[in-house]
């Protein structure tokens, strides 16, 4: 059974590792391969052609048979901190209070045959830059480009080993170097799949990315280090890995400190200090390291920080309780053994870890298909975000666990304290409704909102990309206010692969520190193992006074067809304006048809939502577009009036005399008259 101690949230166990913690310490002085042409005068490569992105049979077996179940069942009584669920909550989501925007919305490095594509991202003062998995050829390896703030590509698809000559693995996570104004890419090495491995490091040399890196390479020996996550700090570039000695069985996972300053200088002494923890529950597997984003910068003194999530599901201790690891790790490049390294637990609230039995999560649903994605469970998703706010120091971290019943959610915390000293703040688990909700990247801003971005998918929800937040004056451990609004309705489900991507990537942008930018995949026609990425920007914005929010046309339903050429419009909306809405007119227009308008008067408080019927229309037999949008609320202009249509096609069939004969031999597919209805969109079709 599952072992429980509700009391026990917030208590902290602090201890100085010794000897007798398995932890071990060793040095590595880099190698400075050169310098890399300027990034902006490189060759655009040739797009990720299909490939089955496997890394190594060590990535294949991961959690299988690594993480043994000491106790199985969900929590009696449902998950302590659930969000409430919605009774009548719409699996199209868009329930919040307020209205958050999308800004920007571009398409990133698309990899429609690369699986996982691990997208991530990092954004400076003018440029986004974001990095894949991918190959060329038979090499593969990852891909970055460079954008400007407004989705212009300000440099090519540029391949990692043309810069390193280094082949390698992806799982490539850049970094913005905020503090100095730099960048950092990284790239999991592949030196023919076999030892010794080694890391590759590039530090650009000014703060523009598209001009030239320096290129560093670490060697880590016979250890595979997989899964590797990266933060800012102000004395080291920190790293995680989980290792696989020659890319066998995984014994241990290890923290890594590079020396920042001699590798911002371009200094070829540059130093790597490696600390590998082992546990016989191998409770290290979900280690990540936390970073600096925006705010006063950490000082130099102050230790970089690690956690893991220890679930008492796979610990065979009778006392062990569901809690947070902290490990703290102060490094001495000039004398790395007077390196200073702490452990720490904080109980957290309890979590049911799996969401299935099956490998990584590997349960959620999509349409049209019996492949389930991976949800990638209870792992510390990529970034854990530090602020110091003045006030207080907080660390923000989310990630995936069962919200009750088998579908996946986000667990997300924020821990306040500093230095090896931390504790819960508040803690919550989303899931308003029965769409699994999965990898999700957490930030802060510095008006202390919390934004939570993550991917979505049910049996009848496409993979889908949205996004959540809260206020600071929020109930504690609710995303409120910004409840959940979707920055990409998925199209297409993935039917020959179950990888959904390692890594997401969400950041607040460094000059505003108010608006936040993600990446994320999705997937496309013809579904493949693979996806196409996204790079979003979006605003958790303040509610206006005056927004009428058409939230969908109900009926006729998007594709519909009838032999009726009467149509009685059903609409559905949301009153997201502080001032109770009173009167509102409705325009419904049929293709390219001058709108019929009527008008609405009543009483539709902030927040809430309300369905209408429209007044019948006519429409000649075909297909047809039908737009409906608002106007005049109060009898005034829509504050935002981005949110005011929605658009759907319908169908009017005209009476054909029997009898039918098709042959289906004309070059028009299909035949005049006949329509295609396919509601597994996204696998098998007709075609002539």
């Amino acid at each position: 059974m599952r072992k429980f101690l509700l009391s026990l949230t917030g208590l902290v166990f602090v201890f100085v590792l010794n000897a007798q913690t398995n932890v071990k310490q060793s040095v590595t002085e880099g190698h400075l391969q050169g310098v890399t042409k300027a990034l902006r005068d490189l060759p655009d490569m040739q797009a990720p052609t299909p490939t089955n992105f496997r890394k190594l049979m060590s990535e294949k077996n991961d959690e299988e048979g690594i993480i043994k179940v000491y106790s199985s069942g969900e929590i009696p009584g449902g998950d302590p901190v659930l969000q409430p669920r919605k009774t009548n909550a719409k699996e199209n989501g868009m329930n919040g209070l307020s209205e958050s925007t999308v800004i920007k919305s571009w398409d990133g490095i698309n990899a429609p045959g690369v699986s996982p594509t691990d997208p991530c991202m990092a954004v400076g003062p003018n440029h986004v830059m974001q990095m894949v998995n991918g190959n060329v050829g038979s090499s593969i390896g990852g891909f970055l480009r460079i954008w400007d703030k407004n989705g212009n590509p300000l440099t090519g698809q540029i391949f990692m080993q043309t810069l390193s000559g280094k082949p390698g693995l992806g799982d490539c996570v850049p970094v913005y170097d905020r503090i100095a104004d730099r960048w950092l890419i990284t790239e999991m090495p592949n030196p023919n799949l076999a030892a010794p491995w080694s890391f590759v490091l590039m530090v650009s040399k000014t703060n523009d990315p598209t001009g030239q890196w320096y290129v560093y390479t670490f060697s880590i020996g016979s250890d595979f280090p997989d899964y590797p996550k990266y933060s800012l700090w102000s004395n080291a570039y920190y790293a995680t890995s989980n290792d696989f000695p020659n890319a066998g069985a995984y014994t241990q996972s290890s923290i890594y400190a590079f020396e920042r300053t001699k590798m911002l200088a371009g200094d070829a002494t540059a130093k790597m200090i490696r600390y590998s923890f082992a546990d016989a529950s191998n409770k290290f597997l979900s280690v990540a390291a936390v970073t600096y984003q925006a705010g006063p910068a950490p000082a130099v003194t102050d230790p970089g920080i690690f956690v893991y999530m220890n679930a008492d599901e796979f610990t065979a201790s009778a006392a062990d309780v569901d809690s947070a690891g902290f490990i703290t790790v102060l490094p001495d490049f000039n004398t790395p053994a007077n390196s200073v390294v702490t452990r720490s637990a904080v109980a957290v609230a309890p979590f049911t870890a799996n969401v299935c039995a099956a490998t990584r999560g590997r349960c959620v649903p999509q349409p049209g298909t019996t492949v389930a994605l991976e949800t990638i469970q209870f792992r510390n998703m990529h970034h854990l975000v530090y602020r110091d706010f003045g006030t207080h120091k907080s660390i923000a971290l989310s990630t995936t666990v069962n919200a009750g019943g088998g579908i996946s959610g986000i667990r997300w915390y924020e821990f306040r304290g500093s230095g090896t000293n931390w504790n819960v703040y508040q803690q919550g688990t989303y899931s308003p409704d029965l769409t699994h909700r999965f990898m999700p990247s957490i930030s802060m801003n510095s008006k202390g909102e919390i934004a939570v971005a993550y991917m979505v998918s049910s049996a009848t929800v496409f993979p889908g990309i949205r996004f959540a937040g809260r206020k600071s004056t929020d109930p504690l451990g609710q995303l409120f206010t910004y409840e959940e609004t979707s920055a990409y309705d998925g199209i297409a489900s993935q039917t020959q692969n179950n990888r959904a991507g390692d890594y997401n990537d969400l950041s607040v942008d460094p000059v505003d520190d108010s608006t936040f930018w993600f990446t994320s995949q999705y997937y496309g026609l013809p579904s493949l193992f693979g996806g196409y990425t996204k790079i979003i920007r979006f605003d958790l914005a303040e509610p206006k006074q005056i927004d009428a929010r058409m939230i969908r046309i109900v009926s006729p339903p998007d594709g519909n067809a009838a032999c009726t050429n009467s149509i009685t419009p059903v609409v559905e909306v949301k009153n997201a304006g502080l001032a109770t809405l009173t009167s509102l007119t409705f325009n419904v227009k049929i293709d390219n048809n001058a709108p019929v308008a009527s008008t609405w008067t009543g009483s539709l408080p902030f927040g809430s939502t309300q369905q209408y019927n429209l007044p019948t229309v006519i429409a000649a037999a075909g297909t047809h577009t039908l737009t409906i949008y608002t106007s005049n609320p109060n009898g005034v202009n829509d504050e935002n009036p981005i949110n005011d249509t929605a658009k759907s096609t319908f169908t009017v069939l005209a009476p054909i005399t029997g009898p039918i004969v098709e042959g289906f031999e004309s070059p028009t597919f299909p035949a005049n008259g006949w329509r295609l209805i396919n509601p597994n969109a996204g696998s098998l079709t007709w075609n002539r």
